[in-house]
Formats: C-alpha cells, sequence, structure tokens
C-alpha cells in the first residue's frame, strides 16, 4: 500500500485507477481475490503499478504464485488422504470377503464329509469318497 500512496502523490491521473481497485482494504482484498479465482485478469490489477516499477509486477506475480500453489497443496493433501484412506478400507473388505469365503468352504466341506460319514464312524474310506464323487 506503501507504494501505491507513493505513484498516486507522484502522477494524480492514477488516482482513479487505484481507487477503483484498491481504494479501501475491503476493495483491495475483494481485487486480489478476483485476481486469484479468476474473477478478474492479473494484468488489469497489477497495470496501474507496472508503470512505475516491474517490481510491483513480480511482488503480484509472487503473491498469485504463493496462494495458488498454497491451495494446490491442501487440496493435494486432501486427496491424497483421502485415496489412503479408501486404499485401507478396501483392504479390509478384501479381507472380509476372503474369512467369509474360507468359513463357507470350510462348512461345506463339513457338511460333505457327514453325508460321506453315512455310517457314523467319524471317517471315510476312499470307497466312500470314490461313490459320493461318481454320483
Amino acid at each position: 500500500m506503501q507504494g501505491a500512496i507513493n505513484i498516486i502523490e507522484q502522477d494524480g491521473a492514477m488516482v482513479q485507477k487505484f481507487e477503483k481497485n484498491y481504494g479501501t482494504v475491503d476493495k483491495a482484498m475483494y481485487s486480489l481475490l478476483l485476481a486469484i479465482s479468476g474473477g478478474m485478469d492479473w494484468g488489469e490489477l497489477v497495470e496501474p503499478f507496472e508503470q512505475y516499477s516491474a517490481w510491483y509486477r513480480v511482488c503480484f506475480a509472487f503473491y498469485i504464485m504463493l496462494v495458488l500453489v498454497g491451495i494446490m497443496n491442501i487440496l493435494t493433501g486432501v486427496l491424497v488422504t483421502r485415496a489412503a484412506e479408501t486404499t485401507v478400507l478396501e483392504r479390509e473388505l478384501i479381507v472380509a470377503s476372503v474369512i467369509s469365503r474360507d468359513k463357507q468352504m470350510v462348512t461345506d466341506l463339513w457338511d460333505m464329509f457327514q453325508e460321506l460319514d453315512c455310517q457314523g464312524s467319524g471317517t471315510v474310506d476312499i470307497d466312500q469318497l470314490t461313490e459320493y464323487l461318481f454320483r
């Protein structure tokens, strides 16, 4: 803001350009919000400053890059965290599915051996197994 005040003191014609986008703190904050959100062209917002020093353009570009990189960093962090949580959840679901399938297989095998042991001896011989498989 001090730079803007110095420029206005040097050139009274620039007052209107500065007043439009930077006349109050509210206007300045809103202009910077428009710059980072694509609501207004960066060139238009830095134009009143750039004819006095190229450093104003550099500082403005640095502000834009800092904010955009910061936002992208936050969004990337959120997305990576969600992806990691989803991977853990999927792994847990797969393990639960395999355990359930294994339990069902054990139950089916138990039922099959109960059918095979028609004499109730608790054992199954090769003849009983062959007869069961070829039915």
